[in-house]
C-alpha cells in the first residue's frame, strides 16, 4: 500500500516537471525584418529569455496539406548557441541558413519551431495582416 501512495503522489511532481520543458516563440510586432522572440512559458506570466538555439524552423501552414517547411537555421559547429531573437530570412551569428527564405506573405498562416541545447521545444503561430 506505502508503494502505491509514493507512486501517486509523485505523479503530480512528474507532471509539473514535464511542463518545464517548452518555452514560447512571439512575433515582435511592426518588425521588418518579422523577428522572433523568446519567452519563458510560466502560467501567470511569460519573461523573455535567451534560450541557447539548436534550430528554428518557419513552415507555412496550408488548409488542404501539410506544413512545407520554408525557412531553417541550425547552431553551427557546436551544438546550440545563446540567441535573444532571430530575423526572418537572416541567419544570427553562430548559425547556418539552410535554403534562401521566400518572403513572408500577407493573409498567410505560419508556425515556427525552435529546439535549445536542454532540448525544451517552442512553436508559435502568426499570420501577417
Amino acid at each position: 500500500m506505502k508503494k502505491i501512495r509514493v507512486l501517486v503522489g509523485a505523479l503530480p511532481l512528474l507532471l509539473l516537471s514535464s511542463c518545464q520543458g517548452s518555452f514560447i516563440v512571439k512575433v515582435e510586432e511592426g518588425g521588418n525584418p518579422t523577428r522572433f522572440a523568446f519567452y519563458d512559458d510560466k502560467i501567470l506570466h511569460h519573461e523573455r529569455i535567451k534560450p541557447c538555439l539548436k534550430y528554428l524552423q518557419v513552415h507555412e501552414m496550408r488548409e488542404t496539406a501539410a506544413p512545407v517547411k520554408i525557412w531553417e537555421v541550425r547552431a553551427s559547429g557546436r551544438e546550440c548557441a545563446d540567441v535573444e531573437a532571430v530575423s526572418y530570412g537572416q541567419a544570427p551569428a553562430g548559425f547556418v541558413q539552410h535554403g534562401a527564405p521566400p518572403p513572408l506573405r500577407r493573409g498567410t498562416t505560419y508556425r515556427v519551431e525552435v529546439e535549445d541545447g536542454d532540448l525544451r521545444a517552442g512553436a508559435g503561430q502568426f499570420r501577417l495582416p
